[in-house]
């Protein structure tokens, strides 16, 4: 029995009714087709990427986008995923996998603030909201130096798309599969920062979102150590998107039991914030009603990229106090820093449409290779330029296949 036997309400899943154009070919808003001009939030291009397979076998993504989005009746340059669909056959329909994927803000605390000519006046450490200061920032526009050899220009440069090799996909002593995946993203200026905001769609299902920091280093605060947090709100509509559960996955070495572990599922029932322990190698699990042809229920695992869990405690930074936050689906609810005021209303997380909420940190201790150094006066100055840091998620489908992708 295929996987499509088990579909449900087949067009609901693949929303407005498009034309299907050859692969990797991407069609056009006429309000991108502008070069430098911003398109109209609500304009999305979309692209369809397939992967050859061997024995005439073949996966494909189908991506929806913008590089501009409305808040509160404003527009505001910004690129982002407003839909993604997966075929794990020629044969199968399209699959539903993602809604609206954002990055809602990015939020940089430094460990203190500039040494004050009054001692006894101390300010509060500094703190930079780059999306939040939302007059400030735009989107790059790329050549193709940035695109690479084999990267493609898109929405007037505003965008770049890649195929991607990822390496070995699996390998079984003479058998083996190199991995590909389509790669779109934009570059964020926000002032003295570039961000590179990747999103990369698998040929074995799998999507990463990433956010990459590099630019030059704060003025006054060229020798701080400082973090950058990637606030993604990522809407998951696994198969029937008004159907979805959230189940938190970790793992547990019983020392007790002389070196067993187990794996504990625990559903949740309400909205709430999950911490990522890395002793337990936390996930979260986005369940579907829908089963494969093995009857096993299909879900997606979000499984953090990340080297720690911050914690910030200044004033208005209580959206910190956890790793993910779990909610039901609000059109108007956007904005990563009042999650914590979102999830407190008690809601059911539970056979509904969900959203999950993740903060993916990385700290930023600046060295030498990051183009700073010490003038004859003895002042830090910055003649170089930070290199790229990166920090993201991954979302892994599980029993989305009933046998290995891609494999004879």
């Amino acid at each position: 029995m295929s996987l499509t036997r088990w579909l449900l309400a087949v067009p609901a899943l693949i929303g407005a009714a498009v034309v299907v154009m050859p692969a990797g070919v991407a069609t056009r808003s006429e309000s991108a087709a502008q070069v430098g001009k911003q398109p109209k939030a609500g304009m999305e291009d979309e692209i369809i990427q397939e992967f050859p397979g061997v024995e005439g076998q073949k996966t494909a993504w189908k991506v929806r986008y913008v590089t501009a989005q409305q808040v509160n009746g404003q527009t505001f340059p910004m690129m982002m995923i407003t839909g993604a669909w997966f075929k794990t056959a020629p044969n199968e329909e399209w699959f539903s996998v993602l809604g609206e994927v954002r990055l809602s803000e990015i939020f940089v605390p430094y460990n203190g603030s500039p040494k004050p000519k009054d001692p006894k006046n101390v300010p509060n450490p500094t703190r930079i909201y780059d999306i939040g200061n939302r007059g400030s920032h735009s989107l790059l526009k790329h050549t193709q130096a940035d695109a690479g050899a084999h990267g493609e220009l898109l929405n007037g440069g505003l965008v770049v798309k890649e195929v991607r090799d990822t390496g070995i996909l699996w390998k079984y002593y003479n058998q083996v599969r190199r991995g590909q995946e389509l790669v779109l993203w934009a570059t964020m200026s926000a002032s003295n920062y570039n961000y590179l905001m990747e999103y990369a769609f698998r040929c074995d299902g799998s999507v990463q979102c990433k956010l990459g920091s590099t630019g030059k280093n704060f003025g006054n605060h060229e020798l701080m150590g400082h973090m950058h947090h990637g606030c993604w709100r990522i809407d998951l509509n696994v198969g029937e998107k008004d159907h979805n559960s959230v189940a938190v996955v970790s793992h547990h070495e019983l020392a007790e039991n002389k070196g067993r572990a187990d794996d504990k599922v625990t559903q949740l029932t309400t909205e709430c914030g999950v911490d990522w322990n890395a002793d337990e190698f936390t996930r979260l699990r986005v369940e579907s009603r829908m089963k494969n042809s093995q009857g096993k229920q299909i879900s997606y695992e979000m499984i953090p990229l990340r080297f720690g869990s911050p914690r910030h405690h200044g004033p208005g930074e209580d959206f910190t106090a956890h790793d993910f936050w779990v909610t039901p689906y609000k059109v108007d609810e956007l904005y990563y820093c009042l999650v914590h005021k979102f999830a407190a209303q008690g809601r059911p997380v539970q056979d509904t449409n969900v959203v999950v909420w993740y903060m993916s940190p990385v700290y930023h201790l600046p060295r030498d290779e990051d183009g700073v150094f010490i003038n004859p006066q003895g002042r830090p100055q910055v003649r170089g330029v930070a290199m790229t840091s990166w920090c993201g998620v991954e979302m892994r489908p599980r029993n989305l296949f009933d046998k290995s992708p891609l494999y004879p």
